[in-house]
């Protein structure tokens, strides 16, 4: 007979399964939203470099205008980077397979919001290296 005070095994590999879970919904939540922050700052800075640089009155480099047109649509791409995070909410008592992809897809997502914003900034600096060069 088992001692009275010891929880069954079950309910120990649940509350393990379940503090996991949480722990990825947390580490998600956090992740996605410093993402949507990074795609807001590069939303809402956009028209004003845009602004700048129309006053310059020459041609921009490729790479700026790529980020000039980009950069209007970022809000769009936090928007997708959210949908994983919705799938693990849902998710969030299961032990699926799934919740492992969905949690690489959150991570996925922030990796390519950080170097979205390290391509942006370059972007927006080639300008100040271009006219640099011609003066």
């Amino acid at each position: 007979m088992s001692n009275y005070f010891e929880a069954p095994e079950a309910d120990v590999e649940d509350d393990s399964a379940a503090a996991v879970a949480g722990w990825i919904l947390w580490v998600s939540l956090s992740l996605v939203a410093v993402s949507t922050l990074i795609y807001l700052g590069i939303q809402v800075a956009t028209p004003a470099y845009e602004d700048l640089f129309r006053g310059f009155g020459g041609d921009l480099p490729a790479v700026t205008e790529f980020a000039l047109v980009a950069g209007r649509y970022a809000l769009l791409v936090a928007v997708l980077t959210a949908i994983p995070l919705i799938n693990l909410w849902r998710r969030r008592r299961s032990t699926e397979a799934r919740v492992g992809r969905d949690f690489g897809l959150v991570i996925a997502g922030f990796v390519v919001a950080v170097f979205a914003a390290a391509g942006w900034v370059f972007a927006m600096y080639m300008p100040i290296y271009t006219m640099g060069s011609v003066v």
